[in-house]
């Protein structure tokens, strides 16, 4: 004999305003069975067995689960609004974005692995209002909004990234492995940063210890002599946590460059150190390094060759003070750049 059916009716409301929800979801725990909501916030629902419980969901509101009698009605209660990621480039403090009044853009750690991009330049270029473009001799520069890379300040968790000083920023330098995410504020920012940033201000925020002791590795190959070689160790243990980076890339290839006799190869290295000294006071200490040669063909039979090098550390403390949250930063960079030109793959030792 067929089996009876069952039927469950009732309304689905908003808690405060009382307003009919439609395409609310609505199912019968411990069984298949499930309908939605009309346009007059009503549901009816046949299952083989009398229920004892429905599960309701609508986008917006907590969900719900109530018994069941002849008539049900639900009322939802409305989720807090999410307020989008927290950022950094906007001020020198943390913010939201939705209450930042400049335009900004952020690409998160996530995408830039899925994208599978090495250097900062791949990051952002193609995002709106931003231009990438090959510069000699070798290199990669930026503009935002039409205004070049003399106005666009870049920092590494709010600190100038090496070169700046000597107006000498190559994006494709910088790594993505150990970024967090990478913060684009575009239109002019220079009442907080000076005229470094009247186009804007890209900021790569390294990430910090992971919770558990982690071991990662990536190695990646690709044309035009691509080679990419990542690997990170770290860990939190009681209010320590500690990582460290180390990077090499390479590409036969450089930037900027038409000439397959050209390459490029980086190495990066970096650490940071955090300590929760007491619940309102943590320290943190941060050191990056990198080295780059690049070479192109000049004439003659001779090469250009270009090496680089940077060196950054900070040690920093923030506390609560003043009915605030208090940060004192101590910052110090070098960089060098040092020019060559000669026959062969290697520059000649000591000149230039």
């Amino acid at each position: 004999e067929p089996s009876a059916v069952a039927v469950t009716r009732g309304t689905v409301r908003d808690a405060v305003s009382g307003t009919a929800l439609v395409g609310a979801e609505v199912s019968a725990i411990g069984t298949r069975g499930k309908t939605w909501t009309d346009n007059r916030g009503h549901f009816r629902l046949e299952t083989t067995a009398r229920l004892d419980s429905l599960r309701i969901i609508a986008i917006g509101y907590a969900e719900a689960r109530v018994g069941v009698g002849d008539t049900v009605l639900v009322a939802l209660e409305r989720l807090a609004v999410v307020l989008p990621e927290l950022v950094t480039t906007g001020g020198r403090w943390t913010t939201r974005i939705a209450e930042d009044p400049a335009p900004i853009t952020t690409v998160q750690s996530e995408e830039i692995i899925s994208r599978g991009v090495t250097a900062v330049d791949q990051v952002v270029a193609g995002l709106p209002g931003v231009q990438v473009q090959p510069t000699q001799p070798a290199g990669t520069s930026v503009s935002i909004r039409g205004i070049g890379e003399q106005r666009v300040l870049v920092l590494i968790d709010g600190e100038p990234a090496p070169g700046v000083q000597l107006e000498t920023i190559d994006l494709s330098r910088l790594s993505t492995y150990d970024a967090e995410r990478v913060e684009v504020t575009k239109g002019p920012t220079s009442s907080e940063y000076g005229s470094d940033a009247l186009g804007g201000v890209i900021n790569i925020v390294s990430r910090g210890p992971p919770r558990p002791f982690t071991v990662d590795a990536n190695v990646s190959a690709g044309n035009l002599g691509r080679r990419t070689a990542d690997a990170a160790i770290g860990g939190t243990s009681g209010r320590l946590g500690a990582r460290m980076t180390a990077s090499v890339r390479q590409l036969d290839w450089a930037a900027g460059v038409a000439d397959s006799t050209s390459f490029e190869r980086v190495w990066n290295v970096g650490g940071t150190l955090r300590y929760a000294a007491a619940p309102s006071v943590d320290l943190r200490m941060d050191v990056k390094y990198f080295y780059e040669r690049q070479r192109w063909p000049v004439a003659a039979g001779f090469n250009g060759f270009q090496d680089n090098t940077g060196l950054s550390g900070w040690g920093e403390a923030a506390f609560e003070a003043a009915g605030g949250r208090m940060r004192a930063r101590v910052f110090a960079q070098a960089f060098d750049y040092e020019y060559r030109a000669a026959r062969g793959d290697v520059p000649v030792a000591e000149s230039g």
